[in-house]
C-alpha cells in the first residue's frame, strides 16, 4: 500500500537519513583501531581515566573546582578546554578505558552532526537540499577520518555549532515567542568556547551574520506584549500583567547571557583564577610555540588558511595513512578534487543568480527625490574596472614584489576600486528595493577577479614582519575581502528577491567570517582548525544542485526586471510564461545533469575513502600515528613496575591509556631546539633518572620525532662511563622501525 502523499516527504527524509548514517558508520567503524592511538588524541582521555578511577588529575596551572574531596580540572591547557574529557566519562564507565571507547565518542557525536546538518539544511534551503547535503557530508573524507580521531581535532564542536545555528534560526523566525531557542543556542556557544579557544571563530561568525542580516522588518512590539500577557494568563489563571517590550527584551538577553556563561563556565573560571589564556595569547602574539607562525602577517596567513580550506574540502591531509608510490617517496595523499571545485562553482553560481534577481531601477518616471539613489554615473564602473585590471596585471607580473613604487600604486588602485564600489554600495543600501543589481554585479566581478588572482599568485611569506609588510599579491587579497564583504552586506540588507537569498548570505558569510578570523594562531595554520566550517560547504553545494535540477529553489531568468507599469507587468508575465514553457522542455535534462553531478561527487568521495582505508590496512598508521604504540604498550606492560622514561614526544599519553594508568612515565625530552639552554635542561633531567635501576628509555627510531635527543643521550651517558643498549624495537606496517627501547650499561672498554 502506497503511503499518503502527505507522508511521502517525511518518509523520503527518513530513508535519506538512514542511508547517510549507514554509510557514515560503515566508513568510520571499519578497522576502528587504526591508525594507532595518537598522542593528542589520548590527551583528553588521560584526565577522563583519572576521573573514572578516582585518582588525582593533573591540573593546568593548578586551576580547579572542588566537588567534595575531588579536584575537578577546568582546562587541559591555556587554549584546550575540558568538555571532551567530561563527555568521555560515560563511555569509559560503560565500555572500559580503551581505544574503542575513545573513538566511539566522536563518531557518535559525528552522527548527531549528520542529523543536525539535515535539519539545518532543510530549515534554510528546503527538503531536497537537505537530502543531498546530508549524503555529501556523510561520505566527505575529511569528516570520515577526522571523526575517527575526533577527540584529537575536537570534532564535537561541529554538532555544537550546528545545534546553535538551528536554534538561532528557529528563534529568529519565531521572535519573540521562541526565546527558549535563543537561550539554547547561547548555551551551546558557551559550551563550544569551553571546548576549545578557537570556538571564538564561530561566535564571531554568527555575530557577523547577524549584522549582515539584521536590517529586516522586526517583530511588532505589540506582539511582544501579547506573547507575555498570554503566558501570564496561562500561569496566573487569567491575571494580566503589562510589560514594556524593552523590559522583556532586556530580560531575554540577560537570560541568554546567563546561558552562555553557564556553557562557558569552566573556561571563564579558569581564566578568573589564572589568566592563562591571556598569558598564552600575549606570549604567542608574534610566533606560535608549535609552528613558529607569525600571527601579525595577516594576508599571507589568510592565503594559507584559504588553501587549508581547500585541503579540508578535498580531504588531502591524511599523510599518515597513505602508502608511498615507491620506496623513498613521500607518503601518498588522496584527494577528492570535485569537492573543492563544486563548492567554488556552487557559491559563485548562487551569488550570481541572487545578484541577477535583485531589483534594477528601470523606470525613468520616478520622483526626483528617489532618482539619485537608483541612477549611477557610468564612469564609476569604469574607474573600478580599470583600477582593478591594473592591479591584477601587476600581481601576475610581480606577485612577490615589495617595491615601494608598486605597493603605492597598488594601494591607490585598491582605494580607487573600493571607494568607487563603496559609493555605489552606499547608494544602493539607501534604497535597496529600488536598485541593487548593478552595484552587486560590480562587487561580484571584483570578488571573482581579485579572488582568483590572489589564490593563484599568493603564497606564505615567512620573511614578513607584520601586517604592513605587504607584497603586490597581498593587495589583491585586500580587494577580495573588501569586495566580498560589500557584496554580502548588499545581499543581506536588500529586500530578499528569492526565498534563499538570506540563507545564502548566512552560509557564505559564516564561512568567510571564520576564515578571516583564523589568521592568528597559538599553534599552526592547519586544516584541522577549520573543521568548524563543516558542513556548510556541503549544504551550499547541495543548494546549487537543487537549483540546477529545478527541485526547489525556483531560479528564474536573470534578464527579467521589476515591472513598473501595466505594460511592463504584462510583458514580464508573458516572459515568465515563455520561460516556464522553455524550462519544462529542459526539466528532464536539468534533473539528469544534477543527478549525474550528485553521483559524481558521492562517487569521488567514496573512492577517496576507499583508497585511504585500503592503504591504512597496510601502513597501519605512520610515525606518531603508528599502531606500533600498541606493541610497545604490550611489551612494557609485561613488567609495569620496571621504571620507564620517555625521551621523545608522542609516546607517554598513549601508554597511560593503554596500560589503564599502570604506566605513568616522566617525559624528559624538553620542548625546544638544540640550543644550549634546552640541552642543559635535558641533560639535567636525564642525569636525574640514571640512578633508577633497570630504567627503560623510550625513543622514536632514527630521525623520526620532533626533538631527536638520542645523540645527546649518548653523549651524557659517555660522560658517566655508560652506554645505551637496545632491548626492544617496534615497527610500522611498512616494516620501518618506529619505537626503540634502551637500557643503560657500563661502557665496554
Amino acid at each position: 500500500m502506497n503511503p499518503p502523499a502527505s507522508r511521502r516527504p517525511a518518509l523520503f527524509d527518513a530513508l535519506t537519513l538512514l542511508l547517510a548514517l549507514t554509510a557514515y558508520f560503515a566508513l568510520t567503524l571499519y578497522q576502528l583501531h587504526l591508525p594507532g592511538l595518537y598522542y593528542d588524541e589520548a590527551w583528553d582521555a588521560v584526565a577522563t581515566m583519572h576521573l573514572v578511577q578516582g585518582t588525582p588529575v593533573e591540573l593546568e596551572r593548578g586551576a580547579h573546582l572542588m566537588l567534595g574531596s575531588r579536584a575537578l580540572p577546568l582546562m587541559l591547557d591555556d587554549y584546550q578546554g575540558i568538555i571532551s574529557t567530561y563527555m568521555l566519562v560515560p563511555f569509559f564507565l560503560l565500555g572500559g578505558i580503551n581505544v574503542t571507547m575513545i573513538r566511539l565518542f566522536p563518531i557518535l557525536s559525528g552522527a548527531i552532526a549528520l542529523v543536525l546538518c539535515f535539519f539545518l539544511a532543510r530549515a534554510w534551503w528546503g527538503r531536497p537540499t537537505a537530502r543531498i547535503a546530508v549524503l555529501l557530508f556523510a561520505v566527505a573524507p575529511s569528516w570520515i577520518f577526522w571523526s575517527r580521531l575526533g577527540v584529537y581535532v575536537v570534532a564535537q564542536v561541529v554538532p555544537l555549532t550546528l545545534g546553535a545555528l538551528l536554534a538561532y534560526t528557529h528563534w529568529w523566525r519565531g521572535r519573540p515567542r521562541r526565546a527558549g531557542y535563543l537561550w539554547l543556542g547561547s548555551f551551546l556557544l558557551g559550551l563550544g568556547l569551553a571546548t576549545k579557544l578557537l570556538y571564538v571563530w564561530p561566535i564571531g561568525a554568527l555575530a557577523t551574520c547577524w549584522f549582515a542580516l539584521r536590517r529586516q522588518p522586526s517583530a511588532v512590539s505589540r506582539q511582544v506584549v501579547d506573547g507575555v500577557n498570554e503566558a501570564a494568563d496561562n500561569m496566573h489563571h487569567g491575571a494580566r500583567f503589562t510589560f514594556h517590550a524593552s523590559r522583556y527584551t532586556v530580560l531575554v538577553w540577560l537570560i541568554a547571557l546567563a546561558c552562555f556563561t553557564a556553557g562557558a563556565f569552566p573556561f571563564l573560571v579558569y581564566n578568573w583564577q589564572t589568566h592563562g589564556t591571556w598569558l598564552k595569547i600575549r606570549s604567542n602574539i608574534r610566533a606560535s610555540d608549535d609552528a613558529g607562525v607569525n600571527s601579525t602577517t595577516v594576508l599571507p596567513n589568510l592565503w594559507e588558511e584559504v588553501d587549508r580550506f581547500r585541503v579540508l574540502l578535498d580531504g588531502g591531509y591524511f599523510w599518515f595513512q597513505g602508502l608511498p608510490d615507491h620506496p623513498g617517496a613521500a607518503n601518498q595523499v588522496y584527494k577528492d578534487p570535485p569537492a573543492a571545485a563544486a563548492f567554488v562553482l556552487a557559491a559563485l553560481s548562487l551569488l550570481a543568480v541572487a545578484v541577477c534577481r535583485l531589483p534594477s531601477a528601470v523606470s525613468t518616471n520616478q520622483p526626483p527625490t528617489t532618482r539619485p539613489v537608483s541612477r549611477f554615473p557610468f564612469h564609476t564602473s569604469w574607474l573600478v574596472l580599470i583600477s582593478t585590471l591594473a592591479l591584477l596585471g601587476v600581481a601576475y607580473w610581480q606577485p612577490t614584489s615589495k617595491s615601494r613604487l608598486l605597493i603605492a600604486a597598488g594601494l591607490l588602485a585598491v582605494i580607487l576600486a573600493a571607494g568607487a564600489a563603496g559609493r555605489r554600495l552606499w547608494a544602493a543600501l539607501r534604497a535597496p528595493a529600488v536598485g541593487g543589481r548593478q552595484p552587486a554585479a560590480l562587487l561580484l566581478t571584483l570578488t571573482v577577479a581579485s579572488g582568483v588572482t590572489w589564490f593563484l599568485t599568493g603564497s606564505r611569506d615567512p620573511a614578513a614582519h607584520g601586517p604592513f609588510d605587504l607584497r603586490v599579491t597581498d593587495l589583491t587579497g585586500i580587494l577580495f575581502w573588501l569586495s566580498l564583504a560589500g557584496l554580502l552586506l548588499l545581499l543581506g540588507w536588500s529586500r530578499p528577491a528569492t526565498p534563499w537569498q538570506r540563507p545564502l548570505v548566512a552560509s557564505i558569510g559564516y564561512l568567510a567570517a571564520v576564515l578571516v578570523q583564523s589568521f592568528p594562531t597559538l599553534s599552526g595554520l592547519w586544516p584541522t582548525h577549520l573543521l568548524v566550517m563543516l558542513p556548510l560547504p556541503q549544504i551550499t553545494i547541495a543548494a546549487a544542485l537543487v537549483g540546477l535540477g529545478g527541485w526547489g529553489l525556483r531560479i528564474a531568468d536573470c534578464g527579467l526586471r521589476i515591472a513598473e507599469t501595466v505594460d511592463q507587468r504584462s510583458a514580464v508575465e508573458d516572459g515568465n510564461s515563455a520561460l516556464r514553457t522553455q524550462n519544462s522542455e529542459f526539466a528532464g535534462l536539468r534533473a539528469a545533469l544534477a543527478l549525474t553531478l550528485v553521483a559524481t561527487l558521492l562517487g569521488s568521495a567514496l573512492w577517496t575513502d576507499y583508497r585511504y582505508h585500503r592503504d591504512l590496512s597496510q601502513t597501519r598508521g605512520l610515525y606518531a600515528f603508528s599502531d606500533g604504540i600498541y606493541a610497545l604498550a604490550r611489551y612494557l606492560n609485561k613488567a609495569p613496575d620496571q621504571p620507564v622514561v620517555v625521551a621523545e614526544w608522542g609516546i607517554r599519553r598513549q601508554l597511560e591509556i593503554l596500560s589503564q594508568g599502570r604506566l605513568n612515565p616522566p617525559e624528559i625530552f624538553q620542548f625546544g631546539g638544540d640550543d644550549a639552554t634546552t640541552l642543559a635542561a635535558f641533560d639535567s633531567a636525564l642525569e636525574g633518572t640514571l640512578p633508577m635501576r633497570g630504567a627503560r628509555y623510550l625513543f622514536t627510531a632514527g630521525v623520526i620525532g620532533p626533538y631527536r635527543r638520542f645523540p645527546e643521550f649518548v653523549r651524557v651517558l659517555a660522560r658517566h662511563g655508560l652506554e645505551p643498549i637496545k632491548v626492544h624495537t617496534d615497527y610500522m606496517g611498512t616494516g620501518e622501525p618506529i619505537y626503540e627501547v634502551y637500557q643503560v650499561q657500563p661502557a665496554t672498554p
